[in-house]
Protein backbone atom coordinates (compact mmCIF):
# COMPACT_ATOMS: atom_id res chain seq x y z
CA UNK A 1 0.00 0.00 0.00
CA UNK A 2 3.09 2.35 0.92
CA UNK A 3 4.43 1.81 -2.47
CA UNK A 4 1.05 3.31 -4.49
CA UNK A 5 0.78 6.57 -2.18
CA UNK A 6 3.23 8.56 -4.09
CA UNK A 7 1.44 7.87 -7.47
CA UNK A 8 -1.59 8.60 -6.74
CA UNK A 9 -0.51 12.16 -4.41
CA UNK A 10 1.38 12.95 -7.86
CA UNK A 11 -2.23 12.07 -9.64
CA UNK A 12 -4.29 14.18 -7.11
CA UNK A 13 -1.58 17.22 -7.73
CA UNK A 14 -1.85 17.05 -11.36
CA UNK A 15 -5.50 17.16 -11.05
CA UNK A 16 -5.63 19.98 -8.96
CA UNK A 17 -3.36 21.79 -11.17
CA UNK A 18 -5.23 21.28 -14.19
CA UNK A 19 -8.53 22.60 -11.98
CA UNK A 20 -6.95 25.51 -10.88
CA UNK A 21 -5.68 26.54 -14.34
CA UNK A 22 -9.25 25.80 -15.95
CA UNK A 23 -11.13 27.93 -13.25
CA UNK A 24 -7.90 30.84 -13.95
CA UNK A 25 -9.01 30.72 -17.36
CA UNK A 26 -12.92 31.12 -16.84
CA UNK A 27 -11.84 33.99 -14.19
CA UNK A 28 -9.91 36.08 -17.11
CA UNK A 29 -12.36 35.23 -20.00
CA UNK A 30 -14.99 36.72 -17.57
CA UNK A 31 -12.09 40.02 -16.72
CA UNK A 32 -12.10 40.54 -20.48
CA UNK A 33 -15.70 40.05 -21.07
CA UNK A 34 -16.78 42.89 -18.83
CA UNK A 35 -13.66 45.15 -19.67
CA UNK A 36 -14.76 45.22 -23.48
CA UNK A 37 -18.09 45.90 -22.10
CA UNK A 38 -16.84 48.32 -20.30
CA UNK A 39 -14.69 49.76 -23.17
CA UNK A 40 -17.96 49.88 -25.43
CA UNK A 41 -19.93 51.59 -23.05
CA UNK A 42 -17.64 54.32 -22.71
CA UNK A 43 -17.13 54.82 -26.06
CA UNK A 44 -13.71 53.59 -26.62
CA UNK A 45 -14.37 51.00 -28.92
CA UNK A 46 -13.49 51.30 -32.45
CA UNK A 47 -16.42 51.60 -34.91
CA UNK A 48 -16.01 48.52 -37.45
CA UNK A 49 -16.98 50.58 -40.27
CA UNK A 50 -14.70 52.35 -42.92
CA UNK A 51 -14.97 56.40 -42.78
CA UNK A 52 -17.28 57.78 -45.02
CA UNK A 53 -15.28 60.59 -46.59
CA UNK A 54 -13.22 56.96 -47.96
CA UNK A 55 -16.58 55.51 -48.87
CA UNK A 56 -17.75 58.23 -50.74
CA UNK A 57 -14.46 58.78 -52.26
CA UNK A 58 -13.75 55.17 -53.76
CA UNK A 59 -17.60 55.26 -55.07
CA UNK A 60 -16.33 58.28 -56.91
CA UNK A 61 -13.03 57.52 -57.93
CA UNK A 62 -14.94 53.69 -59.32
CA UNK A 63 -18.17 56.09 -61.63
CA UNK A 64 -14.95 58.05 -62.94
CA UNK A 65 -12.56 55.36 -63.85
CA UNK A 66 -11.29 56.29 -67.34
CA UNK A 67 -13.68 59.36 -67.91
CA UNK A 68 -11.97 62.60 -68.60
CA UNK A 69 -14.50 65.21 -67.31
CA UNK A 70 -12.60 68.20 -69.11
CA UNK A 71 -12.31 65.83 -72.74
CA UNK A 72 -15.87 66.04 -73.75
CA UNK A 73 -18.22 68.96 -74.82
CA UNK A 74 -21.51 67.30 -75.60
CA UNK A 75 -23.71 64.69 -74.16
CA UNK A 76 -26.41 62.77 -75.83
CA UNK A 77 -28.50 60.54 -73.74
CA UNK A 78 -30.97 58.29 -74.23
CA UNK A 79 -33.95 56.63 -71.98
CA UNK A 80 -37.78 55.44 -71.11
CA UNK A 81 -39.94 55.54 -68.76
CA UNK A 82 -43.28 55.68 -67.42
CA UNK A 83 -44.15 59.32 -68.96
CA UNK A 84 -47.82 59.00 -67.11
CA UNK A 85 -49.73 55.87 -66.02
CA UNK A 86 -50.44 53.85 -68.80
CA UNK A 87 -48.06 56.13 -71.16
CA UNK A 88 -44.11 54.78 -71.69
CA UNK A 89 -42.50 56.92 -74.01
CA UNK A 90 -38.33 57.75 -74.59
CA UNK A 91 -36.78 60.91 -73.06
CA UNK A 92 -33.59 61.97 -75.41
CA UNK A 93 -31.22 64.86 -73.72
CA UNK A 94 -29.05 66.67 -76.05
CA UNK A 95 -26.41 68.77 -73.72
CA UNK A 96 -23.41 70.88 -74.34
CA UNK A 97 -21.33 72.49 -71.38
CA UNK A 98 -21.39 73.76 -68.82
CA UNK A 99 -25.23 74.07 -68.95
CA UNK A 100 -27.23 73.56 -72.31
CA UNK A 101 -29.67 71.49 -72.87
CA UNK A 102 -32.69 70.60 -75.74
CA UNK A 103 -35.09 67.29 -74.10
CA UNK A 104 -37.29 65.59 -76.88
CA UNK A 105 -39.78 63.45 -75.57
CA UNK A 106 -41.66 61.47 -77.67
CA UNK A 107 -45.07 59.39 -75.81
CA UNK A 108 -46.47 55.47 -77.11
CA UNK A 109 -49.16 57.69 -78.32
CA UNK A 110 -47.52 59.38 -81.04
CA UNK A 111 -47.43 62.62 -78.96
CA UNK A 112 -43.94 64.80 -78.59
CA UNK A 113 -42.98 67.59 -76.39
CA UNK A 114 -39.88 69.77 -76.67
CA UNK A 115 -37.98 71.64 -73.58
CA UNK A 116 -34.90 72.62 -72.27
CA UNK A 117 -32.53 75.80 -70.98
CA UNK A 118 -30.24 77.26 -73.36
CA UNK A 119 -27.92 78.60 -70.62
CA UNK A 120 -30.56 81.78 -69.71
CA UNK A 121 -34.02 80.74 -70.29
CA UNK A 122 -36.07 77.90 -69.81
CA UNK A 123 -38.82 76.78 -72.21
CA UNK A 124 -40.94 74.07 -73.46
CA UNK A 125 -43.09 73.75 -76.59
CA UNK A 126 -46.40 71.27 -77.22
CA UNK A 127 -48.34 70.53 -79.91
CA UNK A 128 -46.47 73.83 -82.12
CA UNK A 129 -46.97 76.12 -78.93
CA UNK A 130 -43.84 77.64 -76.78
CA UNK A 131 -44.26 79.50 -73.78
CA UNK A 132 -40.91 80.20 -70.93
CA UNK A 133 -41.00 78.93 -67.77
CA UNK A 134 -40.39 80.17 -64.55
CA UNK A 135 -40.17 79.57 -60.75
CA UNK A 136 -40.02 75.88 -60.55
CA UNK A 137 -40.44 74.84 -63.47
CA UNK A 138 -37.51 76.84 -64.71
CA UNK A 139 -34.90 75.81 -61.80
CA UNK A 140 -36.05 71.90 -62.54
CA UNK A 141 -34.57 72.64 -66.19
CA UNK A 142 -31.63 74.34 -65.32
CA UNK A 143 -30.42 71.94 -62.43
CA UNK A 144 -31.05 68.82 -65.61
CA UNK A 145 -28.87 70.67 -67.54
CA UNK A 146 -26.01 70.71 -65.76
CA UNK A 147 -23.18 68.50 -67.99
CA UNK A 148 -23.05 65.46 -65.70
CA UNK A 149 -26.75 65.58 -63.78
CA UNK A 150 -27.85 62.09 -63.07
CA UNK A 151 -24.75 60.78 -63.91
CA UNK A 152 -21.67 61.13 -61.32
CA UNK A 153 -23.63 60.91 -58.00
CA UNK A 154 -27.27 61.42 -55.91
CA UNK A 155 -27.84 64.75 -54.52
CA UNK A 156 -27.74 63.55 -51.10
CA UNK A 157 -24.36 61.64 -51.58
CA UNK A 158 -23.21 64.55 -52.73
CA UNK A 159 -24.59 66.60 -50.05
CA UNK A 160 -22.96 64.37 -47.32
CA UNK A 161 -20.09 63.95 -48.94
CA UNK A 162 -19.32 67.64 -47.05
CA UNK A 163 -20.38 66.24 -43.70
CA UNK A 164 -20.60 62.81 -42.95
CA UNK A 165 -19.87 59.86 -40.69
CA UNK A 166 -20.38 55.79 -40.89
CA UNK A 167 -23.74 54.81 -38.63
CA UNK A 168 -23.97 51.94 -39.40
CA UNK A 169 -24.73 48.56 -41.66
CA UNK A 170 -27.56 46.44 -42.68
CA UNK A 171 -28.83 43.95 -45.35
CA UNK A 172 -30.01 44.82 -48.52
CA UNK A 173 -31.37 41.94 -50.59
CA UNK A 174 -28.78 39.86 -50.77
CA UNK A 175 -25.89 42.75 -50.25
CA UNK A 176 -24.56 44.29 -47.35
CA UNK A 177 -24.49 47.61 -47.72
CA UNK A 178 -22.54 51.20 -45.22
CA UNK A 179 -24.81 53.62 -44.11
CA UNK A 180 -23.76 57.16 -44.13
CA UNK A 181 -25.58 59.83 -42.60
CA UNK A 182 -24.58 62.76 -40.68
CA UNK A 183 -22.35 62.56 -37.68
CA UNK A 184 -23.35 61.58 -34.10
CA UNK A 185 -26.75 59.53 -35.60
CA UNK A 186 -26.94 55.67 -35.53
CA UNK A 187 -28.39 53.89 -38.62
CA UNK A 188 -31.66 52.94 -35.92
CA UNK A 189 -32.08 56.71 -35.12
CA UNK A 190 -31.51 58.46 -38.45
CA UNK A 191 -34.07 56.51 -40.03
CA UNK A 192 -36.21 57.22 -37.11
CA UNK A 193 -35.52 60.91 -37.31
CA UNK A 194 -35.98 61.06 -41.20
CA UNK A 195 -32.41 61.85 -41.89
CA UNK A 196 -31.04 62.03 -45.33
CA UNK A 197 -29.31 58.32 -45.67
CA UNK A 198 -26.75 56.97 -48.10
CA UNK A 199 -26.12 52.57 -48.66
CA UNK A 200 -22.86 52.09 -50.20
CA UNK A 201 -22.25 48.61 -51.07
CA UNK A 202 -19.77 46.32 -49.23
CA UNK A 203 -19.15 44.35 -52.30
CA UNK A 204 -18.75 46.48 -54.78
CA UNK A 205 -18.00 49.94 -53.05
CA UNK A 206 -20.98 51.15 -55.40
CA UNK A 207 -23.92 53.23 -54.24
CA UNK A 208 -26.75 51.43 -54.26
CA UNK A 209 -29.76 53.71 -52.78
CA UNK A 210 -30.31 57.02 -50.92
CA UNK A 211 -33.34 57.93 -48.34
CA UNK A 212 -34.94 60.72 -46.71
CA UNK A 213 -37.55 61.10 -44.50
CA UNK A 214 -39.66 58.51 -42.85
CA UNK A 215 -39.59 57.77 -39.16
CA UNK A 216 -41.26 60.81 -37.32
CA UNK A 217 -41.17 62.78 -40.92
CA UNK A 218 -45.00 62.95 -43.02
CA UNK A 219 -42.81 61.93 -45.88
CA UNK A 220 -40.46 59.21 -47.41
CA UNK A 221 -38.45 59.06 -50.32
CA UNK A 222 -36.18 56.22 -51.72
CA UNK A 223 -34.25 56.15 -54.63
CA UNK A 224 -32.38 53.02 -55.85
CA UNK A 225 -29.50 52.93 -58.37
CA UNK A 226 -28.73 49.94 -60.00
CA UNK A 227 -27.45 47.98 -63.46
CA UNK A 228 -24.25 50.06 -63.49
CA UNK A 229 -22.71 50.04 -66.98
CA UNK A 230 -19.41 51.44 -68.74
CA UNK A 231 -20.05 54.54 -71.28
CA UNK A 232 -16.77 55.90 -72.51
CA UNK A 233 -14.77 55.48 -69.35
CA UNK A 234 -17.80 56.52 -67.27
CA UNK A 235 -19.85 54.53 -64.94
CA UNK A 236 -23.57 54.99 -64.91
CA UNK A 237 -26.36 53.10 -62.84
CA UNK A 238 -28.85 52.66 -65.39
CA UNK A 239 -31.87 51.59 -63.52
CA UNK A 240 -32.97 54.44 -61.37
CA UNK A 241 -36.14 54.43 -59.10
CA UNK A 242 -38.34 56.50 -56.97
CA UNK A 243 -40.30 55.31 -54.17
CA UNK A 244 -41.94 57.96 -52.18
CA UNK A 245 -44.81 58.71 -49.77
CA UNK A 246 -46.32 62.12 -48.50
CA UNK A 247 -49.29 61.24 -46.14
CA UNK A 248 -51.26 58.48 -47.39
CA UNK A 249 -50.25 58.69 -51.43
CA UNK A 250 -47.92 56.21 -52.60
CA UNK A 251 -45.56 57.13 -55.79
CA UNK A 252 -42.86 55.05 -57.89
CA UNK A 253 -41.30 56.33 -61.27
CA UNK A 254 -38.48 54.19 -62.72
CA UNK A 255 -36.21 55.68 -65.44
CA UNK A 256 -33.85 53.44 -67.48
CA UNK A 257 -30.70 54.58 -69.69
CA UNK A 258 -30.26 53.09 -72.85
CA UNK A 259 -27.53 54.87 -74.44
CA UNK A 260 -25.09 57.51 -73.35
CA UNK A 261 -22.57 59.30 -76.10
CA UNK A 262 -20.11 62.28 -75.96
CA UNK A 263 -19.50 64.89 -78.15
CA UNK A 264 -22.18 63.95 -80.96
CA UNK A 265 -23.90 66.65 -80.55
CA UNK A 266 -24.73 68.90 -83.54
CA UNK A 267 -25.35 72.75 -83.68
CA UNK A 268 -28.81 71.96 -85.34
CA UNK A 269 -30.06 69.43 -81.93
CA UNK A 270 -28.95 72.27 -79.78
CA UNK A 271 -31.10 75.08 -81.95
CA UNK A 272 -34.09 76.78 -80.37
CA UNK A 273 -37.24 76.43 -82.09
CA UNK A 274 -38.62 79.42 -83.83
CA UNK A 275 -41.76 79.93 -81.70
CA UNK A 276 -39.36 79.63 -78.45
CA UNK A 277 -36.77 82.40 -80.00
CA UNK A 278 -40.28 84.93 -80.58
CA UNK A 279 -40.65 84.93 -77.02
CA UNK A 280 -37.46 85.86 -75.98
CA UNK A 281 -36.74 89.29 -75.48
CA UNK A 282 -33.50 90.88 -77.55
Amino acid sequence: ARSRRPAISARAARLKKHALSVRSRRVIGVFVAILTTFETAMGQQPAPWPDASTLLAQYSTLVRGRFDTAAHQTRYTRQHTEIIPGITGTIEKFQRKPAELVQKTTASDGSMVLDGYDGNVAWEMRDGVARLLTGYEAQAFKDAAAFYDGLLTAPIAAQLARNAATVGEARVGDDTVFAICVPGTTLATAEAGGFPIAYISKSTGLLTSTSVGGGNKPFFVRQTFGNYRDFGGLLVATKLTTTSRRGTTNFEHSVTIDEVRWDSVSERELELPEAVRTLIKP
